[in-house]
C-alpha cells in the first residue's frame, strides 16, 4: 500500500455507526467541527470519513424529519439562552 496505510472496504454497518454517532453529537448541539473532532478522539473514526459529504448527505436524506425537528429544537435552545443571557445582564 502507498504510504504504508491500511485500507479496508467501508461496510453499510460502518456508515450506519457513523450516522448514529453523528445524530448523538447533534443532539448535544455540536457543530460540524466538534462532531468530527469528537468522533476522531472518542470513537477513533478518521476525520476524512466523517467529513465526506456522502456521510452527511445520506444522513440528511434518510433523516430529514430528524433534522427538521433538530433545527426547531436548536433554534428554541438558542433563543432561550439568548433571552436568559439578556435577563441576567439587566
Amino acid at each position: 500500500m502507498p504510504g504504508g496505510e491500511d485500507v479496508r472496504k467501508v461496510s453499510r454497518q460502518d456508515i450506519q455507526l457513523v450516522q448514529n454517532l453523528i445524530e448523538r453529537c447533534l443532539q448535544l448541539y455540536m457543530n460540524q467541527k466538534e462532531v468530527v473532532d469528537t468522533l476522531s478522539l472518542q470513537a477513533k473514526i478518521e476525520p476524512s470519513f466523517t467529513e465526506l459529504g456522502n456521510t452527511l448527505v445520506v444522513l440528511y436524506a434518510q433523516k430529514s424529519l430528524f433534522f427538521l425537528i433538530f433545527t426547531l429544537h436548536f433554534t428554541s435552545f438558542v433563543h432561550v439562552v439568548f433571552v436568559n443571557t439578556k435577563l441576567l445582564v439587566i
